[in-house]
Protein backbone atom coordinates (compact mmCIF):
# COMPACT_ATOMS: atom_id res chain seq x y z
CA UNK A 1 0.00 0.00 0.00
CA UNK A 2 1.45 3.34 -1.01
CA UNK A 3 2.02 5.99 1.63
CA UNK A 4 1.00 8.59 -0.93
CA UNK A 5 -2.62 7.65 -0.35
CA UNK A 6 -2.28 8.38 3.35
CA UNK A 7 -0.62 11.79 3.73
CA UNK A 8 1.13 12.04 7.06
CA UNK A 9 -0.79 14.33 9.43
CA UNK A 10 1.23 17.14 10.95
CA UNK A 11 2.06 17.01 14.63
CA UNK A 12 0.09 20.22 15.14
CA UNK A 13 -3.07 18.59 13.82
CA UNK A 14 -2.51 15.47 15.88
CA UNK A 15 -2.04 17.42 19.10
CA UNK A 16 -5.06 19.57 18.31
CA UNK A 17 -7.23 16.51 17.85
CA UNK A 18 -6.21 15.11 21.20
CA UNK A 19 -6.10 18.32 23.23
CA UNK A 20 -9.63 17.95 24.61
CA UNK A 21 -9.11 14.27 25.28
CA UNK A 22 -6.06 15.12 27.38
CA UNK A 23 -8.00 17.63 29.48
CA UNK A 24 -10.42 14.94 30.64
CA UNK A 25 -7.58 12.42 30.97
CA UNK A 26 -5.90 14.67 33.52
CA UNK A 27 -8.97 14.47 35.73
CA UNK A 28 -8.92 10.70 35.53
CA UNK A 29 -5.19 10.55 36.28
CA UNK A 30 -5.50 12.93 39.21
CA UNK A 31 -7.86 10.42 40.79
CA UNK A 32 -5.44 7.56 40.11
CA UNK A 33 -4.07 7.30 43.62
CA UNK A 34 -7.57 7.16 45.12
CA UNK A 35 -8.69 4.58 42.58
CA UNK A 36 -5.66 2.43 43.34
CA UNK A 37 -6.38 2.62 47.07
CA UNK A 38 -9.91 1.38 46.44
CA UNK A 39 -8.74 -1.46 44.25
CA UNK A 40 -10.30 0.10 41.17
CA UNK A 41 -7.17 -0.33 39.04
CA UNK A 42 -7.15 -4.07 39.74
CA UNK A 43 -10.87 -4.32 39.16
CA UNK A 44 -10.75 -2.64 35.76
CA UNK A 45 -7.88 -4.81 34.56
CA UNK A 46 -9.64 -7.98 35.71
CA UNK A 47 -12.84 -6.90 33.95
CA UNK A 48 -10.83 -6.43 30.75
CA UNK A 49 -9.32 -9.90 31.12
CA UNK A 50 -12.73 -11.53 31.55
CA UNK A 51 -14.25 -9.63 28.62
CA UNK A 52 -11.32 -10.48 26.35
CA UNK A 53 -11.58 -14.19 27.18
CA UNK A 54 -15.32 -14.20 26.52
CA UNK A 55 -14.82 -12.63 23.10
CA UNK A 56 -11.62 -14.27 21.84
CA UNK A 57 -10.80 -17.25 24.05
CA UNK A 58 -8.57 -17.99 27.07
CA UNK A 59 -5.25 -18.68 25.33
CA UNK A 60 -2.99 -15.57 25.35
CA UNK A 61 -0.91 -17.01 22.49
CA UNK A 62 -4.03 -16.89 20.29
CA UNK A 63 -5.63 -13.80 21.83
CA UNK A 64 -3.33 -10.78 21.55
CA UNK A 65 -5.78 -8.56 23.43
CA UNK A 66 -5.63 -10.93 26.38
CA UNK A 67 -1.84 -11.15 26.12
CA UNK A 68 -1.41 -7.38 26.47
CA UNK A 69 -3.89 -7.13 29.35
CA UNK A 70 -2.23 -9.98 31.26
CA UNK A 71 1.16 -8.30 30.76
CA UNK A 72 -0.30 -5.10 32.19
CA UNK A 73 -1.79 -7.04 35.11
CA UNK A 74 1.60 -8.52 35.95
CA UNK A 75 3.21 -5.06 35.88
CA UNK A 76 0.57 -3.98 38.40
CA UNK A 77 1.58 -6.95 40.59
CA UNK A 78 -1.81 -8.61 40.38
CA UNK A 79 -1.37 -12.17 41.71
CA UNK A 80 -1.35 -14.98 39.15
CA UNK A 81 -4.19 -16.74 40.97
CA UNK A 82 -6.35 -13.62 40.60
CA UNK A 83 -5.54 -13.35 36.90
CA UNK A 84 -6.35 -17.04 36.41
CA UNK A 85 -9.66 -16.56 38.21
CA UNK A 86 -10.62 -13.74 35.83
CA UNK A 87 -9.71 -15.94 32.85
CA UNK A 88 -11.84 -18.78 34.23
CA UNK A 89 -14.77 -16.41 34.72
CA UNK A 90 -14.57 -15.38 31.07
CA UNK A 91 -14.55 -19.07 30.16
CA UNK A 92 -17.79 -19.58 32.10
CA UNK A 93 -16.20 -21.09 35.20
CA UNK A 94 -16.95 -19.56 38.58
CA UNK A 95 -19.85 -17.29 37.62
CA UNK A 96 -22.77 -16.91 39.99
CA UNK A 97 -24.90 -20.08 40.01
CA UNK A 98 -23.06 -21.18 36.89
CA UNK A 99 -24.90 -18.59 34.78
CA UNK A 100 -23.20 -17.66 31.48
CA UNK A 101 -21.87 -14.14 31.03
CA UNK A 102 -23.50 -11.88 28.45
CA UNK A 103 -21.99 -8.85 26.70
CA UNK A 104 -24.28 -5.81 26.62
CA UNK A 105 -23.88 -2.54 24.73
CA UNK A 106 -25.81 0.65 25.51
CA UNK A 107 -25.77 4.23 24.31
CA UNK A 108 -26.51 7.11 26.62
CA UNK A 109 -26.79 10.88 26.75
CA UNK A 110 -25.22 12.56 29.77
CA UNK A 111 -25.00 16.12 31.11
CA UNK A 112 -24.57 18.85 28.45
CA UNK A 113 -25.57 16.38 25.75
CA UNK A 114 -22.37 14.31 25.99
CA UNK A 115 -22.82 10.96 24.24
CA UNK A 116 -21.66 7.74 25.89
CA UNK A 117 -21.16 4.13 24.88
CA UNK A 118 -21.27 1.66 27.77
CA UNK A 119 -20.08 -1.94 27.53
CA UNK A 120 -21.22 -4.35 30.23
CA UNK A 121 -20.48 -7.96 31.05
CA UNK A 122 -23.00 -9.63 33.34
CA UNK A 123 -24.64 -12.85 34.44
CA UNK A 124 -27.83 -10.92 35.25
CA UNK A 125 -29.07 -8.71 32.42
CA UNK A 126 -32.04 -7.34 34.39
CA UNK A 127 -29.81 -6.20 37.25
CA UNK A 128 -27.27 -4.58 34.94
CA UNK A 129 -29.87 -2.62 32.99
CA UNK A 130 -31.62 -1.48 36.16
CA UNK A 131 -28.38 -0.18 37.70
CA UNK A 132 -27.38 1.56 34.48
CA UNK A 133 -30.73 3.33 34.09
CA UNK A 134 -30.65 4.40 37.74
CA UNK A 135 -27.17 5.91 37.46
CA UNK A 136 -27.93 7.73 34.23
CA UNK A 137 -31.08 9.24 35.73
CA UNK A 138 -29.27 10.24 38.94
CA UNK A 139 -26.67 12.23 37.00
CA UNK A 140 -29.01 13.97 34.56
CA UNK A 141 -28.65 11.44 31.78
CA UNK A 142 -30.66 8.78 29.99
CA UNK A 143 -30.27 5.62 27.94
CA UNK A 144 -30.42 6.39 24.22
CA UNK A 145 -29.49 4.09 21.35
CA UNK A 146 -29.09 7.14 19.09
CA UNK A 147 -25.91 8.03 21.02
CA UNK A 148 -24.12 5.21 19.19
CA UNK A 149 -24.27 7.20 15.93
CA UNK A 150 -21.73 9.62 17.41
CA UNK A 151 -19.04 6.90 17.43
CA UNK A 152 -17.19 4.55 15.12
CA UNK A 153 -16.28 1.01 16.15
CA UNK A 154 -12.56 0.60 15.47
CA UNK A 155 -9.55 -1.42 16.48
CA UNK A 156 -7.06 0.56 18.57
CA UNK A 157 -3.45 -0.42 19.23
CA UNK A 158 -1.58 1.70 21.78
CA UNK A 159 2.20 2.07 22.20
CA UNK A 160 4.25 4.18 24.61
CA UNK A 161 5.40 7.32 22.83
CA UNK A 162 8.68 7.50 24.76
CA UNK A 163 9.80 4.09 23.55
CA UNK A 164 9.18 4.51 19.82
CA UNK A 165 9.76 6.96 16.98
CA UNK A 166 6.43 8.30 15.74
CA UNK A 167 7.69 8.46 12.15
CA UNK A 168 8.68 4.79 12.17
CA UNK A 169 5.47 3.67 13.85
CA UNK A 170 3.43 5.69 11.36
CA UNK A 171 5.20 4.17 8.36
CA UNK A 172 5.01 0.59 9.62
CA UNK A 173 1.39 0.88 10.77
CA UNK A 174 0.10 2.37 7.51
CA UNK A 175 1.96 -0.28 5.52
CA UNK A 176 0.15 -2.97 7.51
CA UNK A 177 -3.47 -1.88 7.43
CA UNK A 178 -3.79 1.13 9.75
CA UNK A 179 -6.33 3.80 8.83
CA UNK A 180 -4.73 6.47 10.97
CA UNK A 181 -1.97 7.00 13.51
CA UNK A 182 -2.39 9.61 16.24
CA UNK A 183 -0.49 10.68 19.31
CA UNK A 184 -1.14 12.42 22.58
CA UNK A 185 1.32 13.41 25.30
CA UNK A 186 2.03 9.85 26.39
CA UNK A 187 1.00 7.39 23.70
CA UNK A 188 0.78 6.55 20.02
CA UNK A 189 -2.64 5.29 18.93
CA UNK A 190 -2.99 3.17 15.80
CA UNK A 191 -6.52 2.98 14.40
CA UNK A 192 -7.60 0.06 12.21
CA UNK A 193 -10.77 -1.58 10.96
CA UNK A 194 -11.95 -4.14 13.56
CA UNK A 195 -11.22 -7.26 11.42
CA UNK A 196 -7.58 -6.14 10.99
CA UNK A 197 -6.88 -5.45 14.67
CA UNK A 198 -5.20 -8.74 15.55
CA UNK A 199 -3.21 -9.11 12.33
CA UNK A 200 -1.89 -5.53 12.47
CA UNK A 201 -1.01 -5.82 16.16
CA UNK A 202 0.80 -9.13 15.66
CA UNK A 203 2.74 -7.74 12.72
CA UNK A 204 3.88 -4.68 14.67
CA UNK A 205 4.87 -6.86 17.60
CA UNK A 206 6.51 -9.78 15.80
CA UNK A 207 7.96 -8.16 12.67
CA UNK A 208 9.13 -4.85 14.14
CA UNK A 209 9.46 -5.70 17.84
CA UNK A 210 7.11 -3.03 19.16
CA UNK A 211 5.95 -3.42 22.76
CA UNK A 212 2.18 -3.02 22.82
CA UNK A 213 0.47 -1.24 25.71
CA UNK A 214 -2.99 -2.39 24.73
CA UNK A 215 -5.01 -3.86 21.88
CA UNK A 216 -8.75 -3.35 21.90
CA UNK A 217 -11.92 -2.80 19.96
CA UNK A 218 -13.02 0.69 20.95
CA UNK A 219 -15.83 3.14 20.31
CA UNK A 220 -14.10 6.26 19.00
CA UNK A 221 -16.01 9.56 18.79
CA UNK A 222 -16.50 10.99 15.32
CA UNK A 223 -14.55 14.23 14.96
CA UNK A 224 -17.69 16.26 14.20
CA UNK A 225 -19.62 14.88 17.18
CA UNK A 226 -17.36 16.00 20.03
CA UNK A 227 -18.86 18.09 22.82
CA UNK A 228 -16.80 20.78 24.55
CA UNK A 229 -17.34 20.37 28.30
CA UNK A 230 -15.62 22.52 30.92
CA UNK A 231 -14.48 20.21 33.77
CA UNK A 232 -14.97 23.06 36.26
CA UNK A 233 -18.59 23.70 35.28
CA UNK A 234 -21.60 22.21 37.04
CA UNK A 235 -22.18 19.89 34.07
CA UNK A 236 -18.49 18.98 34.12
CA UNK A 237 -18.58 17.95 37.78
CA UNK A 238 -21.78 15.97 37.28
CA UNK A 239 -20.35 14.23 34.23
CA UNK A 240 -17.11 13.31 36.04
CA UNK A 241 -19.14 11.80 38.89
CA UNK A 242 -21.27 9.84 36.41
CA UNK A 243 -18.15 8.38 34.76
CA UNK A 244 -16.67 7.48 38.15
CA UNK A 245 -19.83 5.68 39.26
CA UNK A 246 -20.19 3.82 35.97
CA UNK A 247 -16.57 2.64 36.09
CA UNK A 248 -17.02 1.38 39.65
CA UNK A 249 -20.04 -0.77 38.78
CA UNK A 250 -19.04 -4.48 38.75
CA UNK A 251 -21.00 -5.25 35.57
CA UNK A 252 -19.66 -2.33 33.52
CA UNK A 253 -16.44 -3.00 31.62
CA UNK A 254 -15.83 0.10 29.49
CA UNK A 255 -17.24 3.60 29.17
CA UNK A 256 -16.53 5.77 26.11
CA UNK A 257 -17.62 9.39 25.61
CA UNK A 258 -17.24 12.29 23.20
CA UNK A 259 -16.46 15.07 25.70
CA UNK A 260 -13.45 17.29 25.08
Amino acid sequence: MSLARFPRPTLALIHKRWSGHSRWSKIKHAKGATDAAKGQVYTRILKDITASVLRDGPDPSKNIRLETIVTHAKKENIPKATIDSAIKRGSGIGTAAGKPLTCLLYGGIGPAGVALVIEALTDNRTRAVSVLKSLMKKYRGSISSSALFNFEHKGRIVLNQDSHSFDKVFEHAIDHGAENVEQDQDSIHIIVEPPHTTSTAKCLQEKYGYSLNSVELAWIPKSDSRVCLDPDSDDGHTFAELIRCLQEEPDIVKVYHNAI
